[in-house]
């Protein structure tokens, strides 16, 4: 019987009977199945597909990769392993791709090698062993599939293949559908005619979606992790060309302006795929500099949102590329250096802040001048960092200086005019100039709700700052208005838990202790103390300033071992980070001396009247990242790929 006739037969039977099921299996599309579909019976047809695209003929189901959960139990049973931290490691690697993990299985089976072993190679040899452990039900393994597929799209779709290529250098996470418009000259031809047209990239990325190679949803099209390596490794000696095309086009995308919280939601969802990016080609040495600009511009971010220890790794790598690059004393290199600084400073490591702070310094000034803006800037970081260290004579002398310089070459009213201007005032109220201090302050605010508005960060910053001399000058009720004004601008732009908002209640506390509220600033003190231990640090120099203002609040209320405890941790957080010489060391000590011989004189419920011991306030200034002097536009030295 001709296999014609064989059909005709099954077909006619199935038309004579129920409860039956037919299946085909790994179908390619709706037209495989002509002419092989019953036409009468009562049964059920299951086909299974790697094209999700079956129109009328059939309602699709999804399979979708499995949850952690389950791919972890999946590799357990599978194996008979007993390791669960190992299955976990292994599960995520694979990305829960049930075919991964089931030849992943098999290759342990076949080589008596238990998970762990697996996990090893496969970190050390990944593309190499994806070709391996066929299960015995299923020749085909993960690499030969999707080479297949690849081998099919190249002939007619090369966009298609293009564009697996750059989300191959991405994350695995959702690539926001404007990224490639981001640098159309840097693309390759055919990847470029589609990026501009709509309905050309629907087609391009649904070839990719009918091959099951890349999903699609609002957020943005996603590439599987397990393709990314298989299509990476079919690159061979073309890796770093396209590891730099893809870090490219997110550098081009990442928002310059980290100073603009509206650019936060674009940063956030570019994140990922910038980390992936730089790594690639740092791994790669594809186009250092140009990926020291992307570690640069996303560590400048990070820092904003007040992730210190990410944006110095990033800065670090930054660092390593221009000194390698450019050498120690390029201008590229003394931006790293403030760079890093800033994060020094971010993390109350003042000491070590100005360190790298007079090193950049002096590059700038070497080579670019000491009138350049860019040496401005530094030497206004390394007045914050000098203010915060007690040295304020010197801290006034760096910010004037600033201050001259930018109302020179940028006049009065720029953004780096005033955040110096604000910094200036922050040093003149420690030196008790406080009528100058609110002049600056005042100033800035003005400037900054005139330029951007009544809701910005910036403007929150001013109030505090002027807050902060209005207490000190006794209008209690005016520096509250203005720390609650703050509050209310960083909890609609930022976040509740910022720092920046600990320093604001931590201001309010003062306000309230000064009032005689104790339960009051004992609950903003703490309230801001948390945020400093979750956000910077429990060592941090602004969490000990909040602890000891806590310790007074503490002392009032009767509670002398605890506020004892608090000065003590105050005060070994104070010799350690800003060393013994601070003023703030001196000003802790004398509290708990009080505190000490109130408590040999054992004291009734309250302490005896020694008079109030200063209040300490957190270490805000505005700091200035730089950029490097890499275009901003990347296109003009983008790789043609084809």
């Amino acid at each position: 019987m001709e296999q014609a006739e064989r059909v005709a037969w099954v077909l006619a039977e199935l038309g004579r009977r129920e409860g039956w099921l037919l299946v085909f299996d790994n179908a390619e599309r709706p037209g495989d199945l002509d002419g092989l579909l019953p036409t009468g019976g009562r049964g059920q047809v299951l086909v299974t597909s790697r094209n999700p695209v079956w129109g009328r003929l059939a309602t699709p189901l999804r399979v979708d990769v499995l949850a952690q959960e389950e791919a972890e139990a999946f590799l357990l049973r599978r194996s008979g392993d007993t390791d669960r931290a190992v299955a976990a490691g292994l599960a995520e690697e694979l990305g829960g791709l049930p075919l991964a993990l089931e030849q992943a299985a098999a290759y342990c089976e076949q080589t008596s090698l238990g998970l762990a072993g697996y996990l090893d190679r496969y970190r050390r040899a990944h593309t190499r062993l994806l070709g391996k452990g066929a299960p015995e039900d299923y020749p085909a393994t993960v690499a030969t599939t999707w080479r297949l597929n690849l081998n099919q799209l190249a002939a007619s779709s090369p966009a298609a293949v293009q564009l697996l290529r750059v989300g191959a250098f991405l994350a695995p996470e959702a690539i926001p559908p404007d990224l490639l418009d981001a640098d159309l000259e840097g693309l390759p031809a055919e990847l470029a005619e589609a990026a501009e047209d709509e309905l050309l990239l629907d087609e391009t990325v649904g070839a990719l979606y009918r091959y099951s190679l890349m999903t699609r949803d609002h957020d943005g099209i996603r590439v599987h992790r397990l393709v990314q390596t298989v299509v990476r490794a079919n690159l061979a000696d073309q890796e770093p060309e396209w590891a730099s095309l893809a870090m490219r086009l997110v550098w081009a995308a990442f928002p310059p302006d980290t100073d603009d919280p509206e650019t936060y939601p674009a940063c956030a969802r570019l994140l990922p795929h910038a980390l992936v990016a730089a790594d690639h080609a740092s791994h790669l040495a594809a186009d250092p500099r140009a990926t020291a600009g992307l570690l640069t511009r996303v560590g400048a971010y990070l820092w904003r949102r007040v992730e210190p220890e990410q944006a110095w790794q990033l800065f670090q790598q930054a660092l390593t590329i221009f000194e390698t690059q450019l050498g120690p004393d390029h201008p590229d290199t003394a931006r790293s250096l403030n760079n890093l600084g800033n994060v020094l400073r971010l993390r109350g490591e003042l000491p070590a802040a100005r360190t790298y702070y007079e090193r950049a310094l002096a590059i700038f000034e070497e080579r670019l001048g000491p009138d350049h803006p860019d040496t401005a800037r530094c030497i206004n970081n390394l007045g914050a960092a000098l203010g915060g260290l007690g040295v304020l004579p010197a801290a006034r002398d760096a910010h004037q200086r600033a201050q001259i310089i930018f109302e020179t070459r940028f006049g009065p009213d720029h953004p780096d005019t005033v955040k110096n201007l604000d910094n200036l005032g922050l040093v003149l109220r420690r030196m008790g100039e406080l009528d100058a201090a609110r002049d600056a302050h005042q100033r800035a605010l003005a400037i900054r709700q005139a330029r951007l508005g009544a809701g910005h960060p910036d403007v929150a910053r001013s109030l505090d700052n002027l807050g902060l001399v209005l207490r000190r000058l006794g209008d209690l009720d005016a520096a509250r208005h203005a720390h609650q004004r703050a509050l209310a601008i960083r909890e609609d732009k930022l976040s509740p838990d910022h720092p920046h908002q600990a320093h604001a209640l931590s201001c309010l506390g003062s306000i309230a202790y000064e009032l005689g509220d104790l339960p009051a600033a004992r609950a903003h003190y703490q309230q801001a103390l948390d945020i400093y231990k979750a956000r910077l640090g429990a060592d941090h120099p602004d969490a000990a300033s909040t602890l000891a203002n806590l310790a007074n609040v503490l002392r009032e209320l009767g509670e002398l071992p605890a506020a004892r405890a608090a000065l003590k941790r105050a005060v070994a957080i104070f010799q350690t980070r800003l060393g013994p010489d601070h003023p703030d060391v001196a000003h802790v000590r004398k509290s708990l001396q009080v505190v000490a011989d109130e408590l040999s004189e054992a004291p009734t419920s309250r302490p005896s009247a020694r008079g109030r011991p200063p209040l300490l306030e957190a270490r805000v200034g505005a700091g200035n990242p730089l950029a490097t002097t890499i275009p901003r536009s990347p296109a003009e030295v983008s790789p043609a790929l084809g």
